[in-house]
């Protein structure tokens, strides 16, 4: 999935659209992958 921006909550929000959109049962879910990228945030929601 490719969120529509970089902040943690849009990411958090595409991730959870995607698995709703495809039935996936969160409370069966054991790991969620990533390309590896490295992007911190602070409090606030912007880059570091």
């Amino acid at each position: 999935v490719t969120p529509p921006s970089g902040t943690v909550s849009d990411v958090v929000k595409c991730i959870l659209k995607y698995l709703e959109d495809n039935d996936v049962d969160i409370n069966e879910l054991e790991a969620i992958g990533c390309d590896g990228t490295v992007y911190q945030q602070k409090k606030n929601d912007t880059p570091v």
